[in-house]
């Protein structure tokens, strides 16, 4: 990750840092006692959006982020 550009490394960066971020939201002990997150990529995809354009992120980044949060994983 050095020898990428520091906008491609901050982008990353930031994916890395949401993509679980709706997981609190959406973890729920199921009757068996297993624990999910269902819906927790998409919720944490809407999230993102609404986090980066608070945070005034330029729309390409933002985009890219949010992509990373949604398909980057794996769920």
């Amino acid at each position: 990750m050095a020898g990428m550009p520091a906008t491609e490394r901050s982008v990353l960066f930031a994916a890395a840092l949401l993509h679980d971020v709706a997981k609190p939201a959406s973890t729920q002990i199921e009757t068996d006692g297993s624990i999910t997150s269902k819906g927790h990529v998409l919720q944490g995809a809407k999230m993102a959006q609404e986090i980066l354009w608070n945070l005034d992120v330029p729309f390409h980044q933002r985009q890219a982020i949010v992509a990373l949060v949604k398909y980057g994983s794996g769920a």
